[in-house]
């Protein structure tokens, strides 16, 4: 019998680990508060770890905030990457005894962090009065300076115009503009169709008619954080009105979302909150048979609405919350019926009637 010659081969090598990953930001409003006196915007930084293309909750590695009027600082280095994972192990000899495993393969190199960087934006065409310019990027170099061939996005939060637009007529709002409402009667101004993420509009009210801020189709203004707002918007297109004196300052932060930034003054919805009803705005003018299918319809996002009783009426009217905007003051229908029609309230207080149901009354629903 003859012995066997050799023994098995070494194992292949590990793979390298992965590089680090790329690095995102995300910008939203930053209402007025600790962070932002004036109100301003929240601006996100990170590396995408999961390479999904977006900044997720839990990728967030710093924040910063950029306050209306100042130029924030730039932002720390980001965190160390992760060590990468170890080869596989050798497969073993093909004769003889099993070959001894592979050795381990090199790490991974570190990643990178990830870096902001603001500056002063001149009036241009980028920000028409302004702004603050927001750079990001990896800090490829480690040196804790967002230098330039290291920036990977760039961003801009615009000033809104110093000098204030006189209206006197409904009006389209231009980006980065302000409007001082002066007339007896409500003015609308509607919001720029077509703005840019951090596009700033500012409305005041110096006639008694006060002013109507409209959203375009699909556009919807937060309300979340003005307190004097009982019934928060939950579907979009929903105007804010405001009264003489009242003022506003809004930001665009995408989606076809608005966000308040500042405002001072009596400010709503137009929906109200009274004898443990939710009522909607009387806005609208429709024959009764239309004003019925109108409240059993979707309003604000919600269905479950219905005309409200001749009492339930009388007792909002005598509350005085009508007043608070939105509302058209007029006879508004009711669910109780009598010859001719059905009845209703004139919301300023001076009478209750039944009336011919082909009328164009004023709708208001509850629920």
């Amino acid at each position: 019998m003859l012995p066997g010659c050799g023994g098995g081969n070494d194992g292949a090598s590990g793979q390298p680990g992965t590089n680090g990953s790329s690095a995102l930001i995300a910008m939203g409003a930053e209402p007025a508060g600790s962070n932002c006196a004036n109100g301003g915007t929240q601006v996100m930084a990170g590396l995408d770890t999961n390479g999904n293309g977006q900044l997720d909750p839990d990728e967030v590695s710093q924040i910063q905030h950029v306050c209306t009027g100042s130029t924030g600082a730039a932002g720390a280095a980001g965190a160390t990457g992760a060590e990468g994972s170890a080869g596989t192990a050798g497969a073993p000899g093909a004769t003889g005894p099993a070959g001894a495993d592979g050795a381990t393969g090199p790490s991974g190199a570190n990643g990178h962090g990830a870096l902001l960087s603001l500056s002063s934006e001149t009036a241009g065409g980028n920000c028409v009065h302004g702004g603050t310019r927001i750079d990001a990027g990896v800090d490829t170099n480690d040196d804790g300076v967002l230098q330039p061939g290291e920036i990977s996005s760039t961003g801009h939060v615009c000033n809104a115009s110093a000098a204030w637009s006189v209206i006197s007529d409904d009006t389209q709002a231009a980006s980065n503009s302000s409007y001082l409402a002066s007339s007896d009667s409500r003015l609308k101004l509607t919001l720029p169709p077509s703005p840019q993420v951090g596009d700033i509009i500012a409305i005041s009210g110096a006639g008694a008619g006060g002013w109507e801020l409209a959203p375009n189709a699909g556009q919807s203004i937060g309300t979340a954080t003005i307190s004097a707002i009982a019934v928060q918007s939950a579907a979009a297109q929903i105007p804010l009105y405001g009264a003489q004196y009242a003022s506003m300052q809004l930001q665009y932060i995408g989606d076809d979302q608005f966000m308040p930034l500042s405002y001072t003054g009596s400010i709503t919805n137009g929906y109200l909150s009274q004898g443990g009803l939710v009522w909607s705005p009387a806005s609208v003018a429709l024959p009764w048979n239309e004003a019925k299918s109108y409240c059993d319809g979707t309003i604000n996002g919600s269905t479950g609405w219905r005309l409200p009783t001749q009492g339930e009426l009388h007792e909002l009217v005598s509350s005085g919350q009508q007043y608070t905007g939105g509302w058209t003051i007029r006879f508004t229908w009711t669910a109780d019926p009598d010859a001719p029609g059905h009845w209703g309230v004139k919301t300023d207080g001076s009478g209750e009637y039944p009336f011919d149901d082909t009328y164009d009354g004023s709708v208001t629903c509850v629920k």
